[in-house]
């Protein structure tokens, strides 16, 4: 399943260019201030970006509207950046998701508004690769040998989210959207989070004194 962005303006935009280019003179990037160890990456985090856009685009009479966005395709968000004039600029973007749960769609729609918004000022929200990831050149040193490249996947809220699982059916639902990211993140990351999740049943196998079986991301 791909992505999908779709983008449509106003008839007129003179008006909100113009305070637009004012704005990015004052706006600058957003300060990293998240990290996915396992994949070594640093990013900026939605709060960070706000931060980041906001104060700028306000004194210069623009403003920034979220809302969630969920279709047959996968969920995300509508952002529209809004002018006093009435013009107007808007960016749809939609991403797969593994499971229609909340924590699915919600990880997706805060993953699309971080990235909507940060794109929409034009700031830098993540590390820069060169190209690596999209080009496939850095596919062996992700242990992905030969396989065609793919669009990656933050794959922070999965972690977060095995490591927060307090029962098996916690984990179960984690492993549900593992499986459903599977052809979009490396091998090494696949393996990280099988590790995490495996060390994470044994905790909650020990924690809760049942038996509990560890096959649910082999």
């Amino acid at each position: 399943m791909d992505d999908r962005m779709t983008v449509t303006t106003s008839v007129e935009l003179g008006d909100l260019a113009k305070a637009l280019a004012t704005a990015q003179q004052e706006i600058k990037d957003a300060v990293r201030d998240a990290s996915n160890p396992h994949f070594r990456s640093h990013f900026a985090s939605l709060a960070s970006v706000r931060a980041a856009v906001l104060p700028a685009l306000t004194r210069h009479g623009l403003a920034v509207s979220q809302l969630p966005l969920v279709t047959a395709e996968g969920a995300g968000a509508v952002t529209m950046l809004l002018h006093g004039s009435g013009q107007w600029l808007r960016c749809d973007l939609v991403l797969p998701v593994g499971k229609r749960d909340p924590q699915a769609c919600g990880s997706a729609i805060s993953y699309a508004r971080r990235y909507a918004l940060g794109a929409i000022a034009c700031v830098a929200t993540d590390d820069d690769d060169d190209g690596e990831v999209a080009m496939g050149r850095n596919a062996e040193r992700q242990g992905r040998g030969n396989d065609p490249p793919v669009a990656a996947v933050d794959t922070t809220p999965l972690f977060r989210a095995i490591e927060t699982a307090k029962t098996a059916d916690d984990l179960v639902r984690v492993a549900d959207q593992i499986r459903g990211s599977q052809d979009r993140i490396t091998r090494q990351e696949y393996a990280a989070l099988r590790d995490s999740y495996q060390a994470r049943l044994r905790t909650i196998a020990q924690t809760q004194g049942v038996s509990l079986t560890e096959g649910a991301t082999q």
